[in-house]
């Protein structure tokens, strides 16, 4: 890529430089960012809990026994853990929110819809 195409340079918060095109895509070469990628299966966080998860404790699994626990908790009461096994089984409620027409960020938005046409 030739000098012309590219922004200036602008320092990070690792005192390091950056360089992107007029795209603001990163040029070839830079090395911010995350430069060895998604780690490889099995090393990721939840990859080793669900391993640990599937090895046998008894004649269980140890995920089969922590789920029994949180049946065992939400019978007696234990409010977290009926809501643990509600939103596991039915997911979690939806939120909802209303919108006044009164409402600035909605008049803002409206306004330059209307310009851009």
């Amino acid at each position: 890529m030739s000098k012309s195409k590219l922004t200036p340079k602008t320092p990070t918060d690792k005192n390091t430089v950056i360089t992107r095109n007029k795209k603001g895509q990163f040029v070839k070469g830079n090395k911010e960012g995350n430069p060895k990628g998604r780690p490889k299966k099995g090393l990721a966080m939840t990859d080793i809990l669900k391993e640990i998860g599937e090895t046998k404790k008894g004649k269980k699994t140890r995920k089969r026994i922590i789920l029994e626990k949180a049946y065992e908790l939400a019978e007696s009461g234990d409010l977290k853990a009926i809501q643990f096994i509600v939103e596991r089984i039915d997911g979690k409620a939806l939120e909802r929110l209303s919108i006044n027409a009164s409402d600035a960020p909605f008049e803002i938005w409206q306004s330059k819809v209307k310009d851009a046409e």
